[in-house]
């Protein structure tokens, strides 16, 4: 160009056209900067290909992960989102996968279906994971697993982002299933009680049901001996769950819970009137003898000798005929004959769970 013309300014019209354009090929063609930041991203790409068909999985990686962040709308990002996402997951970084889905399922609208059930089969794949953890010897265990803690969030952000997909009620079940596992059984307990409210009919509200009921008995088998609250909570659900799925594969296993429930109701109620009996004091004894009879008739049949004794303390001490019992208000602990509703129906507060490990003492304090 001649001097004049850069006098004349020529030259800066066309530094912008190139800004704004691209540059000229060989052949004298112009090359746009959108046509640009794509033939870089695919020799990208390209060299990521070949480090992962060369067996150098790791420097391919670093090429996808260059290529998303340094060109992320052009044609092939999305391609190398994927090959980020199966990439960490063959090397255990469940993470980044995971978060690299995120970025498809938020941009890339072709991709959300896919990408959004690759991110449950990623956190299910991490929840077995640690099934099987749970079963090995600490100094076998990997290293490079994500917090357990973590699992249930993969699972909650899966649910917030597709909450009406086909295996949406899976996403909340499988929640639920997490939670227990990080031990926070009451959160576990009412993510399976949503779910139920949600999915009434689906194939695992049987299970959730159950699962509900298991989580109220565990807690009373370790505040056993001291617990009744926690005892009735734990009965009323297995009854509830027994009356809504009797043919549940879960029922005999539930029954069997049931009894255990029974079987420490009446070593409590047997263990505090001898208690009382032995100290003299006959009327606190009379109480719990009471109470025996009331809830379990199969044990103060005619002639029997528990019939007799409470009708001896009863002519003994009246005022105790019409006192109130432990459990009035409840329903026995025997098995149900009918449907039984909800325990929020029943005006029972089964599944607060705020103070389990608050609630001590239980039997009533009758001794004056």
């Amino acid at each position: 160009m001649t001097p004049a013309a850069i006098r004349r300014g020529t030259i800066v019209p066309w530094c912008l056209m190139w800004l704004v354009l691209g540059h000229l090929r060989a052949d004298g063609a112009i090359i746009t900067k959108e046509q640009d930041l794509e033939r870089r991203a695919a020799n990208l790409f390209e060299k990521a290909q070949k480090d992962a068909v060369s067996g150098r999985p790791s420097e391919a990686l670093d090429r996808y992960a260059a290529l998303v962040k340094a060109y992320p709308r052009t044609s092939v990002a999305a391609r190398a989102h994927w090959e980020v996402v199966r990439l960490n997951e063959a090397f255990g970084d469940y993470i980044a996968a995971f978060d690299a889905l995120q970025i498809l399922i938020d941009h890339f609208a072709g991709h959300f279906e896919k990408a959004l059930r690759k991110q449950f089969e990623i956190a299910l794949k991490v929840l077995t994971r640690y099934d099987a953890l749970g079963r090995m010897p600490d100094g076998r265990a990997p290293k490079d697993m994500p917090k357990r803690e973590q699992v249930s969030s993969m699972l909650r952000i899966v649910v917030e982002n597709g909450p009406y997909v086909e295996f949406a009620a899976e996403a909340n079940y499988y929640l639920a299933v997490a939670l227990e596992k990080e031990g926070k059984a009451p959160q576990a307990a009412m993510q399976h009680e949503d779910f139920l409210d949600r999915f009434p009919k689906h194939a695992l509200a049987d299970d959730s049901a159950y699962q509900v009921a298991y989580i109220l008995y565990k807690n009373w088998l370790k505040m056993k001996g001291g617990a009744p609250t926690h005892r009735e909570r734990a009965a009323m659900a297995m009854q509830w769950f027994l009356a809504r799925y009797p043919e549940s594969d879960k029922a005999a296993q539930a029954r069997r819970c049931l009894d255990e429930v029974r079987h420490g109701e009446k070593a409590d109620l047997v263990q505090l009137a001898e208690y009382y009996q032995a100290r003299g004091n006959e009327r606190a004894a009379a109480v719990y003898y009471r109470e025996l009879a009331s809830r379990f008739p199969e044990l103060a049949t005619e002639g029997s000798g528990l019939r007799e004794r409470v009708m001896a303390l009863m002519e003994k001490y009246p005022e105790l005929k019409d006192a109130p019992k432990q459990g009035d208000g409840l329903p026995g602990l025997g098995l149900p004959e009918g449907l039984m509703p909800l325990p929020e129906e029943m005006g029972l507060d089964v599944f607060d769970f705020e103070n389990w490990e608050e609630e001590e003492g239980g039997a009533l304090n009758v001794e004056r």
